[in-house]
């Protein structure tokens, strides 16, 4: 860098030495006679290198390293780092491995036989990350792969089988990769707890374990072990898989899991039944993983009451829960509530930070309250389309508050729930005026965003650090309309945009937002007027409008549509923009995207 001096230094005596002197104010001379570096030597610090290739897409590598012979050394790793081949491309891309596989540090792969997979594994020494999509692997070809990269710190594993017998592709040779720290099994069949067990115990670095199986069992049925590819001799199969695994659950330390992903995974029958007591597999799992900081359970399930208890019992490391259920079924196949799992969490996980539960039938608001009330650190609250009601939202906008970076306030940061219609104005404006550090909310198909969530004059003291704001802008008798929607079918009523005082307050509200990044607006009262200037978040990278109207002529759909982008070029020049028609609740609808570049994330 350049050195600025009071006094420019003269030079030695006898030597010649030019330098241009740039004065600034003060009297300050700034020396630029500095040596120069070279295009080659500035791209080879590795500490630029790094952040710089995060940027580059693949094209543009590939452009570089044909720039200087330099170049390509410095470039080259970058572009062969992340590969993903499809069967049907070894012909023209498996050559290149003989060069270029010692830069390959993760692999995707999809549909790939197990000798092209062989061939690749090879000449990828530096791998540490592999994914397997569609693939058909054995046991034996499974022992095979970890004694050809037993390095892999990361290993994903989706099986074609289906259905695939229980030890056609057994778990057990997972645990000889003793650096694993990311692992992910999806194969459609009974898994023993043993088999999960021994991978936890010899996998000492594992942090993340992800199953998406058909059944977590405690030992496989006998007519499934007896019968693997038409072998039925039991002294065949031994020469086919390795021996069945018993773990002892005394005489090891609990495992370094922090994150637990179960997907779609029944519990299968016990072997000694007793309704009372948790599932033995569930016992056994969650007794040697008392580390969790995050567990995920998705897709169809059969876990009880006292499962779930089991599940959260003294977690107190447990940081964030993430359930999605579509179906819940009990082992008699009945379907039943929820509000198990509500209740396990708010008798445990004291120090819950993230809550997420989308997609909850048969649960209740007062469930969900029970949990706002216990759960005082809360900074991220998800419930999309459950039972989130009022209750809850009061309960979650009223917590003590906690001690956060900025003082004491209020810990919640991000608030989503889209879809929940139990949610009025009177809620959502309890969190806009206890929430400072709120910094994303959607409101999106609740019963708040009339304009009696506008007025008053209280402030919202989250309206300084608001990032992302997906809100409807309802008519005044939208909350009984809807309501009448939910219980029967009724007619669409007319379109009532609101008076030009109203717009007022509304702009007024929506103005105050001034660090928002995302804005997304809907409603049956929403106009392209309701925003006539932006300019109020100058951080502001994509905006979408949703403006409802009248005809559902053809003719008045292309109109809209000129309309609506002759707008958006006056509102927003130079972003990228673009207009279509959509339908919500069989509403013709002109919907309207302005973002600043195509690289822009904001939702």
């Amino acid at each position: 860098m350049p050195k600025a001096n009071k006094i420019a230094s003269n030079p030695a005596p006898g030597t010649l030495h030019r330098s241009l002197r740039l004065r600034t104010s003060d009297n300050y001379i700034v020396d630029i006679d500095v040596p120069r570096i070279s295009q080659d030597t500035f791209f080879s610090i590795p500490e630029l290198q790094h952040p710089l290739a995060d940027y580059l897409t693949r094209n543009d590598l590939r452009a570089a390293i044909c720039v200087s012979h330099a170049w390509n050394t410095i470039w080259v790793p970058y572009l062969y780092e992340k590969l993903f081949f499809r069967e049907y491309q070894q012909t023209r891309s498996y050559p290149k491995m003989h060069s270029y596989g010692h830069h390959v540090k993760s692999l995707e792969l999809l549909s790939i036989e197990w000798n092209n997979l062989a061939f690749l594994l090879n000449f990828t020494t530096s791998l540490h990350s592999l994914f397997l999509h569609c693939t058909k692997l054995s046991t034996l070809q499974l022992q095979e792969l970890a004694e050809i990269a037993p390095q892999l710190r990361v290993l994903h594993i989706t099986l074609r089988q289906y259905p695939p017998k229980p030890l056609e592709c057994q778990m057990t040779p997972v645990s000889a990769f003793k650096h694993l720290e990311d692992f992910y099994w999806n194969v459609l069949t009974d898994v023993r707890i043993d088999d999960i067990l021994f991978v936890l115990k010899s996998c000492s670095q594992l942090q993340s374990l992800a199953l998406t199986i058909s059944t977590l069992v405690e030992e496989l049925n006998e007519a499934k072990v007896e019968e693997i590819d038409g072998i039925k001799s039991s002294s065949l199969i031994a020469d086919v898989v390795p021996k069945l695994v018993k773990v002892d659950d005394d005489g090891w330390a609990s495992t370094s899991l922090r994150t637990l992903s179960w997907g779609s995974a029944m519990l299968g029958p016990r072997q000694s039944y007793d309704s009372k007591q948790p599932h033995p597999c569930i016992h056994r799992l969650f007794q040697h993983t008392p580390n969790l900081k995050k567990v995920k359970v998705s897709g169809k399930n059969n876990i009880g009451a006292q499962d779930w208890d089991c599940m959260f019992e003294n977690q107190v490391s447990i940081q964030e829960i993430e359930l999605d259920l579509r179906v819940s079924v009990t082992e008699g196949g009945s379907p039943v509530g929820n509000s198990g799992f509500l209740n396990a969490v708010s008798k445990s996980c004291p120090n819950l930070k993230r809550f997420i539960a989308k997609h909850m039938p048969f649960t209740t608001d007062k469930a969900f309250a029970e949990v706002m009330r216990v759960k005082h650190g809360l900074q991220k609250v998800n419930v999309k389309y459950t039972e989130f009601g009022d209750l809850a939202l009061h309960q979650l906008a009223h917590l003590p508050p906690t001690l956060t970076s900025a003082g004491t306030s209020h810990s919640l940061v991000e608030l989503d729930v889209e879809g929940c219609l139990q949610i009025t104005n009177h809620s959502a404006i309890e969190i806009l005026e206890n929430c400072p550090l709120l910094r994303s909310l959607n409101l999106l198909g609740t019963r708040a965003g009339t304009i009696e969530l506008f007025k008053g004059c209280k402030p919202w003291p989250c309206a300084k650090a608001l990032e992302r704001l997906h809100m409807d802008i309802q008519p005044p008798d939208y909350q009984r309309w809807r309501r009448s929607v939910g219980s029967k079918q009724a007619d669409m009523p007319p379109l009532k945009p609101y008076a030009p005082e109203d717009q007022d307050l509304i702009r007024e509200r929506l103005c105050s937002f001034t660090s928002l990044l995302g804005l997304e607006l809907k409603g049956e009262a929403m106009t392209f007027d309701i925003l006539e200037d932006y300019s109020f978040a100058p951080k502001l990278r994509k905006v979408i409008l949703c403006a409802p109207y009248k005809s559902n002529d053809y003719r008045m759909k292309q109109e809209m549509r000129i309309m609506t982008l002759e707008r958006g070029r006056a509102l927003f020049p130079n972003w990228i923009l673009s207009s279509k028609d959509n339908y919500i609740y069989s509403r013709p609808t002109s919907v309207f995207t302005a973002i600043v570049s195509r690289d822009t994330f904001v939702f």
